[in-house]
């Protein structure tokens, strides 16, 4: 359920996150277009008024005339001017439209060879932002991809690292059996496999005396397992297991059978007695 969780978890914020990169990149298109529509609104406005009744012969003449020199066509225009306050207002009005005119012509005069280059691209800051947000939307796919198709596989990681080898420890249970009247014996070999991780259930006797101490697997499923455990308790002797030591291990796929000749180990407790 939790691995659910997070896989619908992923892909909802792999979605959220391309939704906002798609309005960002709308948004700043339209604040392009909004800007050009303004700029041409402006060259239309300042077109119908140099045509109109309400612009004087001097502001329009200043206009013409100074369509590359804004400042001399506010000069010209405030000259005619009754007061100063109108003077000052046909000024900056005769600079505002020689400004807008000067560009229309910069954009009238554009060699027309090729393609026009689109107005975007004389915009460093769009550009940039646009960049930016790519680079942002490449990320986050990237991140989102990742974790939907490796969300197995990480959560998966701590049991494949435990599973590694044939007789993967915390995995594998061992049986120790106390083959002789020696008590304690099969506690003290159960610790050493304690250590190592594996389940060392059950800890018990046969029923019958063994002389000599064995390992003893399950021929389908502990005989590679048996190597290693033999190892670790220091028992070379391995052998299929026999019917008696099957039942007493429960079904264990491995069993540490203990003879006479671990009896005088050192170490064995003698509170423990029957194991």
């Amino acid at each position: 359920m939790s691995s659910l969780l997070k896989d619908v978890g992923a892909v909802a914020g792999l979605a959220s996150f391309l939704g906002l990169a798609l309005v960002a990149l709308l948004y700043f298109a339209q604040a392009r277009d909004i800007r050009r529509l303004r700029e041409s609104a402006s060259l239309l406005v300042d077109a119908g008024s140099e045509d109109g009744e309400s612009v004087t012969p001097a502001e329009r003449t200043a206009t013409a005339v100074g369509a590359r020199k804004p400042e001399e066509a506010a000069a010209a225009a405030a000259a005619t001017a009754p007061n100063e306050a109108e003077a000052f207002r046909r000024a900056e009005l005769a600079r505002q439209a020689a400004e807008r005119r000067r560009r229309f012509e910069q954009r009238r005069q554009r060699p027309s060879n090729g393609r026009e280059r689109p107005a975007w691209l004389s915009d460093w800051k769009s550009i940039t932002a646009i960049v930016v947000i790519g680079l942002i939307v490449l990320a986050g796919v990237a991140f989102g991809i990742t974790r939907i198709v490796g969300g197995d596989s990480t959560s998966d990681a701590p049991q494949q690292q435990g599973s590694k080898g044939p007789c993967p420890p915390g995995q594998t249970r061992v049986a120790v059996l106390n083959g002789t009247p020696t008590p304690g014996l099969a506690a003290t070999f159960a610790g050493p496999l304690k250590q190592k991780g594996y389940k060392t259930t059950p800890v018990g006797n046969t029923d019958s005396p063994f002389t000599t101490s064995v390992v003893m697997y399950d021929p389908q499923t502990g005989k590679q397992c048996a190597s290693v455990i033999s190892e670790i308790v220091g028992i070379p002797k391995q052998q299929p297991m026999d019917n008696e030591v099957r039942v007493a291990a429960e079904g264990d796929p491995v069993a540490v059978v203990l003879g006479d000749d671990k009896a005088g180990s050192s170490g064995a407790s003698t509170t423990d007695s029957g194991i």
